[in-house]
């Protein structure tokens, strides 16, 4: 049997250094690569964390020959500490720009197509910021999954959706209005063949967005108004951006912001389908956590990009 677990040693009794040390052990995976990564011998490493479990009373780590793994008490212990020195990080670095610029790091997701024109206009217009606040520096995720804000502590995301934002712990700032519009590959029209009414897209291959299984009911609205079809494909994926390069590969036809694919219709990678056809369903965000206290680096980079791509995404690209 284990140590029993007691209670924990009170705050002033604990040296944060012990904490950053024990963090970067878990996060390392072992005493060796710990002590690699902070400049330590690794005893000193092994001292610290031992003199760490000692002030709070627990075991935190189940040492074997072969790797190392945290106790029930250590996986409680390690969100408490990673959030502690988080603050700490960020009280620091508000400290630091209280009296001259802001500094530290931001971390922003976006779509997955860096080459679209959201992409481009991003690059633009984070370029002007970091020459202005030279101090900060931005971590930027491309990716076509949905991610976790909160728990990835990514301060900021564009996001491209049709419909509404349902996370109410996030708060979204619409960017710009945007027509779903239909699109394919010259290579798969070529092969395929050119849909002429949106019922011939019954048989064509379509990318699903959101479909239960390989097909779905699409609305399209067009000079005779609505009209609907039951389509069928490949591939099915739950973030729209994916679907651009989807499409620019020939898998098939794909319904998608017409925002995101002006880059890659104008240099010939994608072609309009239909182009008297859309739906005024898609939307650009700016989403970011609902938090009261938010370091001053992120409310002027959120600011900025909202006002910037909300100029720029309004105007026709040229």
């Amino acid at each position: 049997m284990g140590r029993p677990e007691r209670a924990v040693a009170t705050s002033t009794t604990i040296d944060l250094n012990r904490v950053a040390t024990w963090v970067q052990v878990v996060d390392s995976g072992s005493f060796t690569a710990a002590a690699r990564a902070l400049g330590l011998p690794k005893s000193s490493v092994s001292r610290s964390i031992q003199r760490l479990e000692q002030e709070l009373g627990l075991s935190l780590l189940s040492r074997t020959t072969r790797k190392l793994t945290l106790t029930p008490a250590g996986e409680r212990y390690l969100v408490s500490a990673r959030e502690a020195l988080r603050m700490l990080a960020e009280a620091r670095a508000e400290v630091l720009s209280a009296d001259g610029e802001p500094r530290g790091l931001v971390r922003i997701t976006a779509p997955l197509d860096p080459t679209s024109r959201i992409g481009g206009v991003l690059a633009g217009t984070l370029a002007t910021f970091l020459r202005r606040y030279p101090a900060v520096h931005v971590d930027i995720l491309f990716t076509g999954r949905q991610v976790d804000l909160v728990a990835e502590r990514v301060d900021l995301a564009i996001r491209a959706r049709a419909g509404k934002l349902d996370d109410s712990t996030l708060v979204a700032r619409k960017i710009a209005n945007d027509t779903l519009v239909l699109v394919a590959s010259p290579s798969y029209l070529s092969e395929q063949g050119t849909p002429r009414r949106v019922a011939d897209l019954a048989r064509h291959r379509m990318i699903l967005f959101n479909a239960t299984g390989s097909s779905q009911r699409i609305k399209l609205g067009g000079p005779s108004g609505t009209e609907s079809v039951t389509v069928q494909g490949p591939v099915n994926v739950n973030e729209m951006s994916f679907q651009l390069p989807l499409a620019e590969h020939g898998i098939g036809i794909a319904l998608v912001p017409a925002l995101l694919v002006e880059l890659s219709v104008r240099e010939g990678r994608l072609v309009h389908v239909l182009p008297q056809y859309g739906r005024r369903e898609a939307s650009i965000y700016l989403v970011y956590p609902a938090q009261r206290q938010v370091p001053k680096r992120v409310t002027l980079l959120r600011d900025y990009l909202y006002v910037a791509l909300k100029r720029e995404l309004s105007m026709p690209l040229i």
